[in-house]
């Protein structure tokens, strides 16, 4: 029978690499940034599930063009929705106990 060798992996450095040591690849010849999203690149850009992003168009909530069968979202219409969801407040119960918690913690 015969053993195959097995590699050794590289020794992990430990080094920070500077954001600015990182070369950064530049834009291909004749890029064109993105003008419009359709509902599933919005939900996509949001990082929402698309459901919510059709919902918010069909209410009116996100303002949205129809180019015949297709929604189209404009990147700035899709930032300002965003930005006006509401924002997320820690309920009553979970104040309360979590309070108890740190308190707890600070006595021990």
């Amino acid at each position: 029978m015969s053993r195959k060798a097995v590699k050794a992996a590289p020794p992990r450095t430990t080094e920070a690499v500077s954001p600015a040591a990182t070369p950064v690849a530049p834009a291909p010849v004749g890029f064109i940034p993105k003008q419009s999203y359709n509902i599933a690149e919005a939900a996509a850009a949001a990082g929402l599930p698309r459901w919510t992003v059709q919902q918010a168009c069909g209410s009116g909530k996100l303002r949205a063009k129809s180019a015949g069968r297709t929604y189209i979202i404009l990147p700035a219409d899709l930032q300002k929705w965003l930005e006006h969801l509401p924002d997320v407040v820690a309920s009553e119960s979970y104040r309360r106990s979590h309070t108890k918690r740190v308190q707890r913690k600070v006595a021990a």
